[in-house]
């Protein structure tokens, strides 16, 4: 579960792939990057379980800390100009928590198909996407998806994800002077 500072790309041509709970370690070393890129191509991605960064003492180097990216593409159907196929997230309504950097070229789902959707979610991290669906719904006045921004990504961005970082706005916040 230490992402190693490595790039997995999985090509689904037009399958959807599943991601389970996953527990994210840091580097052990300063020679083991705690950051990685998943990136999926050709299909659509279900996250079905948390995804955490462990609880583990803070690592001697930034560059051991966990800090996961996930990019999903979609393609084009055959013929050429034919229909994009893929390039969705679908979060599972029993998911609470996941950490992480989330792209879809397409769109990101927070609810799927008709099953319970009162459970709220907690990404932590950053979300980008074509569009957006949130579909939870939780008691009144309460949010029902909730996304804070990370400092992981500054510190120690997943593979792809520098130039991303580099086009994060930069908020201050200051007090008026009477």
């Amino acid at each position: 579960n230490v992402l190693d500072g490595k790039v997995y790309v999985k090509d689904l041509n037009g399958e959807d792939h599943q991601l389970n709970a996953m527990t994210l370690q840091n580097g052990s070393d300063a020679r083991t990057s705690g950051a990685g890129l998943l990136v999926i191509y050709g299909g659509n991605l279900r996250i079905e379980g948390h995804i955490a960064y462990a609880n583990d003492a803070t690592p001697s180097d930034e560059q051991q800390l966990a800090s996961l990216g996930i990019i999903v593409f979609g393609k084009e159907n055959a013929p050429p100009g034919g229909p994009r196929i893929g390039g969705d997230i679908n979060i599972g309504s029993q998911v609470t928590s996941i950490a992480g950097a989330l792209y879809a070229e397409g769109s990101i789902h927070t609810g799927t198909n008709g099953t319970r959707k009162d459970v709220p979610l907690r990404v932590t991290g950053a979300m980008i996407a074509g569009k957006f669906a949130f579909e939870r719904q939780y008691a009144a006045g309460a949010p029902a998806e909730i996304i804070e921004a990370s400092g992981r990504l500054l510190l120690n961005p997943p593979p792809g994800f520098a130039d991303f970082v580099k086009a994060l706005p930069v908020i201050q916040q200051t007090t008026p002077t009477p």
